[in-house]
């Protein structure tokens, strides 16, 4: 899961390096940015769908609080109806007006906010600032034996191949 949010956050990083440095073709952009957003898009359904299966067996097995899983799940909704469809209609005002409409600050900024949401979604504490909710079902795993974490492991092989 941790190689995943590092695989998440390089990507909005670089998609937000090649807008402020402009390092596009303007007369693809529009294409450039559903393919970017495809890709983010299906990066978040699946990526957040596993952390939940994994925090429905933590929380019906290994006692992690429901209402901890009820709010880490909601983030999740929530990022996906709000972030995530908020990216889209930037990109959707920007594919029906043509690649000129494309400013330095409107997608950057909602860039900016996706990836602000990734970075206090799984940040650790430091610096007397509590860590996101990804730090919370961690610290619940860092807790469990290496049986209990092979069992996790077994049952979501199980999950997948249903």
């Amino acid at each position: 899961i941790n190689c995943q949010h590092h695989e998440v956050l390089l990507f909005v990083n670089s998609w937000f390096v090649v807008l402020k440095v402009g390092r596009f073709d303007r007369n693809y952009l529009v294409d450039y940015l559903q393919r970017r957003f495809a890709f983010l898009a299906h990066y978040c359904e699946s990526h957040l769908s596993f952390e939940d299966d994994v925090l429905v067996l933590l929380t019906r097995r290994y006692g992690f609080p429901e209402t901890e899983y009820l709010a880490h799940h909601r983030s999740h909704q929530e990022f996906k109806a709000n972030f995530l469809a908020n990216l889209r209609s930037q990109i959707d005002v920007f594919a029906k007006s043509g690649p000129s409409y494309l400013t330095d600050t409107i997608l950057i900024d909602v860039l900016k906010d996706v990836a602000g949401w990734w970075y206090a979604h799984i940040r650790a504490p430091r610096d007397g600032k509590p860590g996101g909710p990804d730090h919370i079902y961690r610290m619940h795993m860092a807790g469990l034996s290496g049986a209990q974490l092979h069992e996790i492991m077994n049952d979501l092989l199980v999950m997948a191949e249903l």
